[in-house]
């Protein structure tokens, strides 16, 4: 068979023509669509409908508008909520055996994620439900998990590190070497805020006496993190018949009572969780600041980055996970030599050269 040689010169033209324009769609279509592994998480999260997250928050007891534990819980996820477009829901527990009951509750109304800020309260429901709904995500906060399944974690606090820092800090502030702890109940993790309270406080001055009430213990509450009367009045009674003059609170809400009686007599008082000193601008001379809105947006980009790790999470000062405030309305009383121990005395705990007692 003979072939024209000009006819086949024109298919192969043609050929070449089409394969061209098709070279060209494909590096305009590529050029629109760069590559989804080259976005951010949050990027993903919003174009994908399979990576949206409904967050189940249970708050721990105290519930919101405590000025501490919970809403530095909530601001974290108010914050995760704007960057990663997760959606909200919450329950706030009355009583312990609320926590299970509304984790339940919350899975049902299409939570796959929850963040359960009750402490020791929420690790038998966590330990319980991660069994049972096994495509749920459990997130522990402030307490440890007793199985890491592959659906849960947990973030813990090194507060006996920032406690510290609270403790050298009240010892170096008293007049009288006399100081004390007001605490909501007797808890692992509240043990844990004493041990390096009194650890700092006898790093400062090995004389200082150290006073530890606990709410539930003095007087019969049913929440003795929602129970400000009653911290006034175990205040009252520390400053007027033991001479405390610089009170640490770690007792929730209820820890307005101790800085409303450390202004009406003239004492100082130290904020926990959050940075409270506002509440008494002069009074309380720096709060022992858990981060923990930091730890919450921490753990939700891993879970919308497709990174969880079912594992515990310590954060402690290296990390941020603790600190102590910028001491904003209070930075005129405390002489500089003060501030300057303190910072060094920060230094030598991230180096190891501090070691912090702890109840774990």
């Amino acid at each position: 068979m003979i072939y024209s040689v000009r006819g086949m010169g024109d298919r192969m033209k043609k050929t070449a023509y089409i394969a061209v324009i098709f070279i060209l769609l494909y590096a305009l279509t590529a050029c629109r669509r760069p590559s989804e592994n080259s976005k951010s998480p949050e990027v993903l999260l919003q174009d994908k409908d399979e990576t949206k997250y409904t967050v189940g928050f249970i708050a721990g007891m105290g519930g919101m508008g405590d000025k501490s534990y919970n809403d530095i819980m909530f601001k974290g996820l108010i914050s995760s909520r704007k960057s990663l477009g997760i959606d909200i829901k919450y329950k706030i527990p009355h009583k312990p055996e609320d926590h299970k009951g509304f984790m339940e509750e919350l899975i049902s109304q299409g939570c796959n994620v929850i963040i359960a800020g009750g402490g020791w309260y929420s690790v038998d429901p966590v330990d319980n439900l991660s069994l049972i709904y096994p495509d749920v995500l459990f997130v522990l906060i402030d307490d440890y998990a007793k199985v890491y399944r592959e659906n849960v974690c947990s973030v813990t606090f090194r507060q006996n590190e920032g406690s510290f820092l609270a403790g050298l800090l009240a010892s170096r502030m008293s007049r009288n070497a006399r100081i004390a702890v007001i605490a909501a109940t007797d808890a692992e993790v509240i043990r844990d805020f004493i041990a390096g309270f009194k650890a700092g406080a006898e790093y400062a001055d090995k004389q200082t006496s150290l006073f530890i009430r606990y709410i539930d213990h003095s007087e019969e509450v049913p929440d003795p993190f929602q129970h400000p009367e009653s911290a006034y009045r175990i205040a009252e009674e520390l400053i007027l018949e033991h001479g405390v003059d610089v009170l640490f609170q770690v007792a929730g809400g209820s820890g307005t009572g101790v800085f409303n009686a450390a202004r009406d007599y003239g004492r100082y008082a130290i904020g926990v969780d959050s940075d409270q000193d506002y509440l008494a601008q002069g009074t309380i001379l720096a709060s022992m600041m858990k981060n923990m809105d930091t730890a919450i947006i921490m753990i939700i980009k891993k879970i919308a980055g497709g990174s969880f790790e079912n594992r515990p999470y310590m954060l402690g000062l290296e990390d941020k996970g603790v600190s102590l405030s910028p001491m904003t309305y209070t930075r005129d009383i405390i002489p500089d030599d003060v501030i300057k121990e303190l910072k060094l005395a920060e230094q030598k705990i991230i180096s190891g050269e501090i070691q912090v007692p702890s109840v774990y």
